[in-house]
C-alpha cells in the first residue's frame, strides 16, 4: 500500500508539473504575442507620425518655394534690381524659420532683407570656402534650389538655408 500511494504521489507531481509546465508555457507564449502586438502598433504609430511629417515638410518647402518664385518674378521685372524689395520682402518672411533674403549677384552679398542683425553678411563671398558656399555654388549653377546644413551663420546662430538661382 505504501507503494501504491508513492506512486500516487509521484504521478500526482508529474501531473501537477506538468499543469504548471503547460500554464508558464501558455503564459509566456501569450505575453509574447502581446508583446508582438505592441511593438507592431508602436511601429505602426511612428509610421503614421513619420508620414504626417513628412507630408507637412512638403507642403512646407512647396510653399517656400512658392516664395522664392516671387522672389525670381521680382527680380525679373526690376531686371536684377532689388531696390524697393522691401515692400515685397515681409510676404517671404512671414514664417518664423525664415529669417532673411540675402541678394548677392555673381556670389558676393550686397545686400539683406532685413539688415537689422544681418549687417555682417554683407560682403560675404559665395565663392570662396565657407559653410554654405558649396550648396549656393551648385545652386548657381544647376539653377535649382538647394536646402543645406544647419551650420553657423556669418551673421551668427545657425540654420539650414536655401539657395536659389534668381535669373
Amino acid at each position: 500500500m505504501v507503494g501504491r500511494n508513492r506512486e500516487k504521489e509521484r504521478r500526482l507531481l508529474l501531473h501537477a508539473f506538468g499543469v504548471f509546465a503547460g500554464v508558464l508555457l501558455l503564459a509566456l507564449l501569450l505575453t509574447a504575442y502581446i508583446e508582438h502586438i505592441a511593438i507592431r502598433q508602436e511601429r505602426d504609430r511612428m509610421e503614421h507620425i513619420a508620414t504626417s511629417i513628412g507630408s507637412e515638410t512638403y507642403e512646407t518647402l512647396l510653399s517656400e518655394m512658392g516664395k522664392t518664385r516671387v522672389l525670381e518674378a521680382y527680380l525679373i521685372q526690376t531686371g536684377g534690381s532689388y531696390e524697393g524689395f522691401e515692400r515685397i520682402a515681409p510676404i517671404l518672411l512671414e514664417e518664423p524659420f525664415v529669417r532673411n533674403v540675402l541678394f548677392a549677384p555673381g556670389g558676393v552679398v550686397e545686400a539683406v532683407y532685413p539688415m537689422a542683425g544681418n549687417e555682417t553678411a554683407i560682403g560675404l563671398d559665395m565663392n570662396e570656402e565657407g559653410a554654405g558656399n558649396r550648396e549656393a555654388q551648385a545652386a548657381i549653377e544647376k539653377g535649382e534650389l538647394y536646402i543645406a546644413g544647419p551650420f553657423e551663420l556669418i551673421q551668427g546662430g545657425s540654420a539650414s538655408p536655401d539657395a536659389c538661382r534668381c535669373f
